[in-house]
């Protein structure tokens, strides 16, 4: 149990090494600037914006401040295709909240180096068009493979669309979503990369100072919380696997240790079995927030299920194996024997089953 419990905290730590953006990025101010200079043009110049961040996990810059009455916003992508910026509540993650859905402003530039902007409200795995198209500035250019947009945007959104929110109040925390598609134009594609993080709407208050509106809880934290049980439900299963078949195939060259296999399963099993039980869990929570539903996910969902199976045969297994199991001393019985290579070969393939869906969980979007 040592062992296992020192395995179990090593894929913990290297979950959190793996799985994009865990804990999301820090608050970032959206400073308040009464004498923009900001000239929607296409074209970002330093220091024409009042404050400047990169995402740290989708590599997009943005570039952004307003006046009370307009956001102005540039955003420079790592990639050439369609780029999207959203604002929502903090308590919402995903595109779709309690009651509405995520404001979204899309950008891809065409071919012909013409911008289309898209005013659109993010609605589970879709996005909507809005019934009102505010943006009232845009410009955007196409510089060595990368995507440069501008735009400016009322603070207050149309009363005409459900957004989630209304508008950006100075003083208030908000959540934005950054989101980009490395070489496509056609904004039906899905995002090579996303990202959440907060945001302070400034009201006169000096870059950096910390807001004096601080939530109970952060932005991100239902997304956090199950990325916790997520990475939890993954050693407990990686590790249970991984520890159980390492005992198979020392059994084989161990006699004790094959009679006392059986109980050594028993006592794994309801850890695998509680790594599911929280990986399917966390799973449902992520998709109940909005994400994607690709063809990744859809392959590992179907692992999961198949995973369910063969976890429900491994227990019915175990059980019959301790009933067959020898007494010290005695040779085992050729049923034994047959029900312990059905569960070998059941555990082999739940070991390569649980390393697949790590390994298709490793290469989702964040």
């Amino acid at each position: 149990m040592a062992k296992l419990l020192t395995l179990s905290i090593a894929l913990i730590i290297l979950s959190l090494m793996v799985i994009p953006h865990v804990f999301g990025n820090s608050t970032i101010i959206m400073p308040y600037n009464p004498n923009s200079r900001v000239v929607i043009d296409g074209k970002i110049g330093e220091e024409e914006y009042e404050n400047t961040f990169t995402d740290q996990y989708t590599a997009i810059k943005v570039d952004w401040e307003h006046d009370n009455i307009y956001m102005y916003i540039g955003l420079t992508s790592p990639g050439a295709g369609w780029i999207a910026i959203g604002f929502t509540d903090t308590s919402a993650v995903g595109h779709e909240g309690p009651t509405g859905g995520v404001h979204m402003i899309l950008a891809a530039i065409q071919n012909d180096g013409v911008l289309n902007i898209y005013d659109l409200i993010g609605k589970g795995f879709v996005h909507e068009n809005a019934s009102v198209f505010d943006v009232v500035e845009s410009a955007g250019a196409r510089e060595n493979n990368k995507v440069v947009v501008e735009f400016k945007y009322p603070l207050k959104f149309s009363e005409n669309d459900r957004y989630e929110i209304s508008g950006l109040e100075p003083r208030k925390l908000y959540l934005y979503e950054l989101a980009y598609n490395d070489s496509s134009i056609d904004i039906s594609t899905p995002h090579s990369s996303v990202s959440w993080g907060e945001f302070y709407v400034g009201d006169n208050i000096p870059q950096g100072e910390v807001p004096p509106v601080v939530p109970a809880l952060p932005s991100n934290s239902s997304r956090t919380i199950f990325v916790f049980i997520h990475v939890v439900g993954l050693a407990f299963g990686l590790g249970g696997v991984t520890a159980n078949v390492v005992l198979m195939i020392k059994a084989r060259f161990d006699k004790e240790l094959a009679s006392i296999m059986s109980k050594v399963s028993k006592t794994i099993g309801p850890l695998i079995f509680l790594g599911l039980v929280l990986l399917t869990l966390s799973g449902i929570g992520f998709v109940r927030l909005g994400y994607p539903l690709t063809r990744t996910l859809i392959v590992k969902l179907h692992l999961v299920a198949v995973l369910w199976v063969e976890s429900l045969l491994i227990s019915y297994l175990s059980s019959k194996l301790g009933r067959l199991a020898p007494k010290l001393g005695e040779p085992p019985s050729l049923k034994f024997l047959s029900t312990r290579r059905k569960m070998q070969a059941l555990v082999a393939v739940g070991v390569v089953l649980w390393y697949t869906t790590t390994a298709l969980g490793i290469l989702l979007p964040p």
